[in-house]
């Protein structure tokens, strides 16, 4: 038997010592394959509404993928290659808690005093890539509270677009709508829409924000009763929150820095929040830049080497194209409340 093995889930070569694989994170079994397993083809990163197990990721967020990466539903006979985003958040959303709930959780506030980043001579811009200028922001960088989580919050009327590649093969691009469905609940401070096409149909996943005396919170349109931390409020570098779950293991969030500025190539983003998340459970460690005004706008590995997920454009589209966006691919807008009992 050689001494190199591949993972059974993503096909990475491992070392005989190793428990997890450092590309997916899943754990390796005794009977893993020596001889190095098929590749896999380039998908979506995004399964139908209706064959999901988890939700998608948010920033972490994500999701955070957020996580950061959900185990995948099994692949249907005769069906497309369809497979889960990790935000996240992931994400990203960044991304990699939507699996917790609020059950368990223990806010582990490190003993910080605020830092406000001094930024009084930075502006935020929004690049138009319709005509290829750059307009200012509603509030100047010197008005901005970076302490706060609303701050990095995307703002309605934008539509951005995104390439996520995670390390167990998924690659593709992602628009994200930012908007206000009508009528919604007053307590909903933003609602954001990430559509992915997959063999020529898109399939869009809602995500609704909300503000607490502590911080930011989301809600997915899929369950509009369950809700999910997001930031904190107070945000100072080396603050940390985390969740506690019994059955999947901490996440750690801890802020690392503020300020920040991030050229991504098409834009600068100034101001930037960075954060990583500890996600035990999965044995992945990632790092989320939220600007202010966009949310989560860039994710990678613990090294900075392989990116996660990376927005690489923006554009203006109004607040009613948005809103079409919102309407379109999230029935349950109007049920989206901020219920303190969720």
């Amino acid at each position: 038997m050689g001494d190199s093995k591949f993972c059974m889930n993503c096909g990475a070569k491992t070392q005989p010592e190793d428990v997890f694989c450092e590309s997916c994170g899943q754990k390796l079994e005794a009977d893993d394959y020596e001889n190095k397993p098929e590749v896999r083809e380039e998908r979506s990163p995004y399964p139908k509404q209706e064959d999901s197990i988890v939700p998608p990721a948010r920033q972490a967020a994500r999701e955070p993928f957020r996580e950061p990466f959900p185990e995948r539903p099994k692949k249907k006979r005769n069906s497309g290659v369809i497979a889960v985003v990790a935000l996240l958040v992931i994400v990203i959303f960044g991304g990699g808690y939507w699996f917790f709930s609020q059950k368990g959780e223990n806010d582990n506030i490190a003993d910080q005093p605020n830092q406000n980043a001094d930024s009084s001579n930075q502006n935020s811009e929004a690049s138009n890539e319709g005509t290829g200028e750059t307009q200012q922001t509603e509030l100047t960088s010197s008005q901005l509270d970076l302490t706060k989580a609303r701050t990095y919050l995307s703002t309605p009327g934008y539509k951005s677009t995104f390439f996520v590649n995670y390390p167990d093969g998924m690659a593709g691009v992602v628009e994200r709508f930012s908007g206000r469905g009508p009528n919604a609940n007053e307590g909903v401070i933003v609602s954001e829409v990430e559509v992915v096409r997959e063999n020529g149909e898109d399939y869009g996943y809602g995500f609704h924000y909300v503000t607490r005396q502590d911080g930011s919170y989301y809600i997915l349109d899929s369950t509009p009763f369950e809700i999910y931390s997001h930031l904190k409020d107070d945000l100072s570098i080396g603050k940390t929150w985390s969740y506690e779950d019994e059955v999947f293991g901490d996440i750690v969030w801890t802020v690392m820095d503020m300020g920040v500025d991030l050229d991504l190539g098409f834009e600068k983003f100034s101001n930037c929040l960075v954060v990583k998340e500890d996600n035990q459970a999965a044995g992945f460690v990632t790092i989320a830049y939220y600007a202010p005004g966009s949310g989560m706008i860039y994710s990678t590995d613990a090294s900075g080497n392989n990116d996660y997920y990376k927005m690489t454009a923006k554009e203006q589209i109004g607040t009613e194209q948005a809103e079409s966006q919102i309407v379109k691919w999230c029935p349950n807008y109007l049920e989206i409340k901020d219920d303190r009992t969720q």
